[in-house]
């Protein structure tokens, strides 16, 4: 069974040291074509690095600090006026709604 086994890893040995290295200079030269290609093609669609100062910077949409604060402010405007109106009892039912019935 070693025997065979031995004469299997052999076998293999010597055929890649053949069509191995054959085989490695193809899928490299492969490898390389397509990189190119796909390079070429989305180098227009994508920017990396050195062209970055170029790009027009866009304003942003939302001022995630001036919501925060609208936000809070709410909360506390309708907490007062809860404490107001009752000390923080329920605000009814809504229209249409009934309750217990």
């Amino acid at each position: 069974m070693e025997e065979k086994e031995k004469n299997d890893m052999e076998r293999t040995q010597s055929l890649f040291s053949k069509h191995g290295k054959a085989e490695f200079f193809v899928l490299l030269i492969l490898g390389i074509v397509v990189g190119v290609i796909v390079k070429e093609n989305i180098s227009s669609r994508v920017t990396m690095g050195y062209e970055d100062y170029m790009i027009e910077k866009n304003v942003q949409s939302y001022d995630y600090a001036k919501m925060t604060k609208e936000v809070v402010e709410k909360a506390k405007a309708e907490e007062k006026e809860a404490a107001a109106n009752g000390g923080g009892e329920s605000q009814g039912t809504m229209n249409g709604a009934a309750c217990g019935a």
